[in-house]
């Protein structure tokens, strides 16, 4: 194993004492490994996609247990890359709203706040 993929084994194990906190580590998991996809009529989709399983377990319980919401799971095998697996999470168009605001980034409105 790699020195990156020990420390992120690492810390997937550490649970966070509070929500807030909890939220704070989804906040810099959506942005290294999060994307936004905009699908009209103001709906949008939220998929966490990640090579590490251990990160994408953290991430999914993080998400089930902090904004008690369940995203779907799958696994896409990239034939290219020497067939590397890399596991997604994703947050369709019911659970996305409530996931961006409570990063931020979506106001009660439910418009996009621009960074």
């Amino acid at each position: 194993m790699s020195f990156s993929s020990d420390v992120k084994s690492e810390l997937a194990t550490v649970k966070p004492e509070k929500s807030c906190c909890g939220i704070t580590e989804l906040c810099g998991l959506y942005a290294t490994m999060g994307s936004l996809s905009l699908l009209g009529r103001g709906k949008v989709n939220v998929q966490l996609t990640s090579e590490s399983l251990a990160v994408c377990r953290k991430a999914y319980t993080l998400l089930v247990q902090t904004l008690h919401v369940s995203p779907q799971i799958h696994y896409v095998t990239h034939a290219r890359f020497g067939g590397k697996r890399s596991c997604v999470l994703t947050l369709g168009p019911i659970h996305s709203p409530a996931f961006l605001k409570a990063m931020g980034m979506m106001d009660e409105n439910a418009s996009l706040r621009s960074a």
